[in-house]
């Protein structure tokens, strides 16, 4: 793919992205639950997004607030379409 190709995507996944509308538990939580119930190509290159992310973030010394970063303790029920789950 093109390097303007891959710009062009990156520009559109930034503009989702910050869309103040969507709360970071959902990206977190409520999102990735749907993606997984795609089909397997589709979570693989949601996986290799994310992966490739961490992998940028490490390598350009990226850090994130801890205050941006969404952790529910351990003992949270988190309900997503009547199924819980541990945060």
């Amino acid at each position: 793919m093109s390097k303007n190709t891959n710009k062009k995507i990156a520009e559109k996944l930034a503009d989702l992205f910050s869309d103040n509308r969507i709360m970071l538990s959902d990206w977190k939580y409520g999102i990735p639950f749907y993606l997984t119930q795609e089909q397997d190509n589709i979570v693989v290159v949601a996986k290799n997004l994310a992966d490739g992310i961490d992998y940028q973030m490490d390598r350009q010394g990226i850090d994130i607030d801890p205050k941006f970063v969404v952790a529910y303790p351990e003992d949270t029920m988190i309900n997503i379409e009547g199924k819980e789950f541990r945060g």
